[in-house]
């Protein structure tokens, strides 16, 4: 997929958004921690999703928001990146009893690539089916504030 901004997913900074620390799945922490060595602990920030009343997982932020493993330039953890990443500028929305593809819209790409963007999502969702409901709920404040736009149902 072409990306307009040179790649830089997390980019959106720069153009009005903010960058949330991304989301962990189970298997994100233990590649993560695969690749670069830490410990859990030094890089999950656990938190309690008000909705659900589950324990997620955060990258832990540095200084306050954004993700310890994006310089400002590039991914250092790239090849472990975690699933939310991936996905990005899809996510996924519960909405009305039922679950969305939404587009971020500090990204812009063509029909052509949403299309191949949400067939790679559907392959992801067998990693993430054990979390979806706290993936899709769990209130992020700069990310719920966001603009979006509501793509597609989430087939299962």
């Amino acid at each position: 997929m072409n990306c307009p901004v040179n790649s830089v997913c997390c980019s959106v900074s720069s153009r009005g958004g903010v960058v949330e620390s991304p989301y962990l799945m189970p298997s994100d922490i233990k590649a993560i921690s695969e690749m670069t060595g830490l410990e859990e602990q030094s890089f999950v920030e656990n938190r309690i999703n008000p909705l659900t009343g589950n324990v997620v997982s955060f990258v832990s932020p540095p200084m306050g928001h954004g993700c310890r493993f994006h310089d400002g330039g590039k991914c250092g953890i790239y090849d472990a990146r975690p699933i939310d990443c991936r996905l990005y500028p899809l996510d996924i929305l519960f909405k009305d009893g039922s679950y969305y593809w939404i587009l971020r819209q500090y990204c812009e790409i063509t029909h052509e690539d949403l299309n191949a963007l949400i067939e790679y999502g559907q392959a992801l969702l067998p990693s993430i089916k054990d979390h979806l409901h706290d993936y899709a709920t769990v209130p992020l404040e700069a990310m719920d504030k966001a603009p979006y736009l509501l793509i597609a149902p989430v087939k299962f």
